[in-house]
């Protein structure tokens, strides 16, 4: 390969990987703590945890985002989500704090069962702080 050809293709897998990474975006505190109650939660219940998948993410963070910014809780439209699924389940929750947060969708009949139905793999978590310090969770479940 001649030196020009190599030196051009280096700018190019710079910019891969640089995208890469930012379409890696780990969890905030907030975020880890739900998604690990949640998969303690199905653990404990004999099932599989879910696996945190980058787009879902993405997803559930605007929409808590909306929901602060709102002051309101409120379901997305599942067909908007920009990704293809045989099945998917949305939990919304508010409250002071993300363990509270936890705690009511897991003691609520309906988001316990999104949280422990066997046909989700996947999920996506996103949290966000109004202006009045409540957190908004929004927890994306999904079957490819």
């Amino acid at each position: 390969m001649p030196v020009l050809a190599r030196r051009a293709s280096v700018p190019v897998l710079v910019a891969a990987l640089i995208a890469l990474l930012a379409a890696c975006t780990p969890l905030n505190s907030q975020e880890s703590y739900l998604l690990g109650s949640t998969n303690t939660l199905r653990t404990d219940n004999g099932l599989k945890p879910l696996y945190e998948y980058g787009p879902l993410t993405t997803k559930a963070r605007a929409w808590a985002a909306t929901l602060a910014a709102q002051g309101q809780l409120a379901h997305e439209d599942l067909h908007a989500l920009g990704v293809s699924w045989s099945e998917a389940a949305e939990n919304v929750g508010r409250s002071s704090t993300i363990d509270d947060v936890a705690r009511l969708l897991a003691a609520s009949p309906a988001h316990r069962a999104n949280m422990l139905n066997p046909d989700y793999v996947l999920t996506g978590v996103g949290t966000a702080r109004a202006k009045d310090g409540s957190v908004y969770a929004v927890q994306l479940f999904l079957r490819s």
